[in-house]
């Protein structure tokens, strides 16, 4: 059994210990993030599921935190708690932007069957380049992925006519 536990040698001093199975105390790179970890598992869990802080404290000290610890935890919590309900709340259930799109009608014209007395084929395309942000909910300058492709003018009617069927059902979802 793995106990994770704090000791202050000094004021200045403060760090994360585990005692294993026999008793010894040992301080190891992977207990101080096994404790970082955990603690980050259980603010941002109670964030998540708005839980009040008194709840929290004897949560924490279910896991055996001592009462001043949980405590500091649970005040910090108390403190930051709309800040980081924001927070999951931006990076949560994030849909990709459109940030730009632009758009190329084009005309390929060639000949088939040889040179000499070939028929003239013409086709229609329409080239598309999307701008999409895939990390919306990050500000600091979120991934804009770029998507271009061609599809004919049938193809592409058939497109927006889905896609605005599909705008649709979302409203009438939201609505």
């Amino acid at each position: 059994m793995l106990m994770v536990y704090r000791t202050s040698r000094s004021v200045k001093s403060t760090a994360f210990c585990c005692t294993n199975s026999l008793g010894d105390v040992v301080c190891h790179a992977f207990c101080h993030k096994g404790a970082i970890a955990a603690v980050h598992f259980m603010i941002t869990s109670a964030a998540k599921y708005d839980v009040e802080d008194k709840v929290l404290i004897q949560e924490i000290q279910q896991l055996g935190l001592p009462k001043e610890n949980s405590e500091t935890v649970a005040k910090q919590y108390r403190e930051n708690k709309d800040a980081l309900r924001d927070q999951l709340e931006a990076t949560s259930y994030r849909i990709s932007k459109l940030v730009d799109c632009s758009w190329r009608a084009d005309q390929i014209l060639a000949v088939a069957g040889g040179e000499s007395g070939g028929t003239v084929v013409s086709e229609k395309v329409v080239s598309l380049k999307l701008s999409v942000d895939s990390q919306p909910g990050i500000t600091s300058g979120g991934k804009v992925d770029s998507v271009s492709f061609e599809v004919s003018p049938e193809n592409l009617d058939l497109l927006i006519l889905e896609l605005s069927q599909a705008q649709q059902m979302m409203n009438d979802i939201n609505a």
